[in-house]
């Protein structure tokens, strides 16, 4: 079954016929979507991606991992966008 953000995000790409890379497996972290000069972006909650893996390791693994396989990752212009958030 697809998570409600990720069909959100993929009706709307569908809508203005624009493609975007997901990260698999981040559903419940997905925040938005960024439109800009014809390109878009999937937006991510850091946070969300953390409290997400730490179901399966300990909570500095977690960071590590992140940091090096899915932030440190790049995909092109259409690659996710990964926002810590602040307030």
């Amino acid at each position: 079954m697809v998570n409600a953000k990720r069909k959100a995000v993929e009706d709307r790409l569908l809508e203005i016929e624009e493609e975007a890379y997901v990260a698999d497996g981040f559903d419940d972290a997905i925040i938005g979507l960024i439109e800009k000069s014809g390109e878009c972006q999937v937006v991510y909650s850091t946070q969300g991606i953390i409290d997400i893996l730490s179901r399966d390791m300990d909570y500095e693994s977690a960071w590590e991992f992140f940091e090096f396989n899915v932030r440190g990752s790049y995909l092109g212009s259409k690659e996710p966008l990964y926002m810590d958030l602040v307030c």
